[in-house]
């Protein structure tokens, strides 16, 4: 459903589109921008997910990859 819709970097660059930074992520700079990298594996970005949910009062539950939800 979303995956290879979502705009982060390895998708731009299987569009052809010139990046001028390297593929990691630009929060934790530890791994490639990928959709399974920003949506489960990035602890920064986990942290802000996880601070979403809790001012929206919603429990989240930790995924394996993102595919595992469609």
């Amino acid at each position: 459903m979303f995956l290879g819709k979502i705009g982060v970097k390895e998708e731009l660059v299987k569009r052809e589109v010139q990046l001028n930074s390297s593929l990691l992520c630009v929060l934790c700079n530890l791994g490639q921008e990928t959709c399974n990298h920003f949506f489960v594996e990035c602890m920064d970005i986990w942290k802000i997910w996880s601070g979403w949910c809790k001012s929206w009062g919603v429990t989240w539950t930790f995924l394996e990859t993102v595919k595992s939800c469609f």
